[in-house]
């Protein structure tokens, strides 16, 4: 099924001048106000680190060990892991060779640089030795799988790659083409817009009255196609853990619920799709009083207080990782 998303750009309203008829001018129609609908999808930046520098490097004592960088393009490629890197150390301290031996491809170059950059006491004469470098993701749950899984646009595939269970091949194999064509195909396409919006909006893309100029934006059909084959194949893994289903359930609810509120009239429509998810005992207990209190309120809520509730759940539920 080939999928279109809608990609908003948020532009200030202008409202033309009008020619002095003695006519009270009609306010111009416009495309919905938005409500910040995608303001669930927090940065991903806190979610990579790299942690102490370890190997073998006796009898030589460091001085400097500098940590490698979380590069983007490992970062979209959903590397992490340990790299190894033998090194050979100079007498004068330095670092003259340095070979990455094992872990994840992407990550060599920057652990290499690192190893490079290192710096020893002096040696009598030049010593071999390896540095241990190990790159760390905090994984994801699986609201965040479902909620991104069904964007397909906005998703973070290197994020969902690593969060994926290693013995689960076949998905993993789909979540790697999916990181390979969002290098290659999708954000290419899609920075340039994004990096518009944040220009119109100040630089945060955080403006509350807004109005949306719509462009039709066609996804990559087989990056698109590889999503929803992932999303069926992780629904079924999940069958077994009734628990974790139900929140990759919800994820996929609270997306759809996303997308209804850029059309804030719909807010009926959004709020039943959550309604099901009010008091299972299956979703975690924040999470449910979060919806419990919504619920109780629920014929008072504006279509901005009702966004409001929605992030905090959202936030909630990405919480719990």
């Amino acid at each position: 099924m080939m999928f279109v998303r809608t990609v908003f750009i948020l532009l200030l309203t202008v409202v033309p001048d009008f020619a002095q008829s003695g006519r009270t001018p009609k306010k111009p129609q416009g495309p919905p106000a938005l409500t910040n609908s995608e303001v669930f999808d927090p940065s991903q930046s806190d979610r990579y680190s790299v942690g102490e520098v370890k190997g073998n490097i006796a009898p030589a004592k460091a001085i400097l060990l500098p940590r490698p960088s979380f590069t983007e393009f490992a970062q979209d490629m959903g590397a992490d892991g340990k790299v190894r890197v033998n090194i050979v150390i100079a007498a004068d301290g330095t670092v003259s060779a340095a070979e990455p031996v094992s872990g994840d491809a992407a990550l060599f170059e920057t652990a290499k640089r690192a190893a490079l950059d290192s710096r020893f006491l002096p040696l009598p004469t030049e010593t071999p030795g390896y540095l241990i470098y190990e790159f760390q993701v905090r994984k994801a749950n699986w609201f965040v799988v479902g909620f991104d899984l069904s964007s397909v646009v906005l998703m973070h595939p290197g994020i969902i790659r690593v969060t994926i269970p290693q013995e689960w091949t076949e998905e993993r194999e789909v979540a790697r083409q999916l990181c390979g064509l969002y290098r290659t195909r999708v954000k290419q396409r899609m920075l340039p817009v994004l990096r518009d919006f944040q220009e119109r909006s100040d630089g945060n893309g955080t403006k509350n009255e807004v109005r949306a100029t719509i462009t039709l934006l066609p996804v990559d059909t087989e990056y698109a196609r590889l999503a929803g084959e992932l999303h069926s194949m992780v629904k079924q893994r999940l069958a077994p853990d009734a628990s974790g289903l139900r929140l990759f359930e919800f994820g996929t609810a609270m997306q759809e619920v996303a997308k209804s509120m850029r059309d804030p009239s719909k807010m009926p429509y959004a709020y039943g799709l959550i309604e099901p998810f009010i008091g299972d005992s299956l979703l975690p207990q924040e999470i449910l009083l979060r919806l419990k209190a919504m619920s109780d309120s629920h014929l008072k809520l504006t279509p901005a207080s009702f966004m409001a509730n929605l992030k905090e759940i959202a936030a909630s539920a990405r919480r719990d990782d």
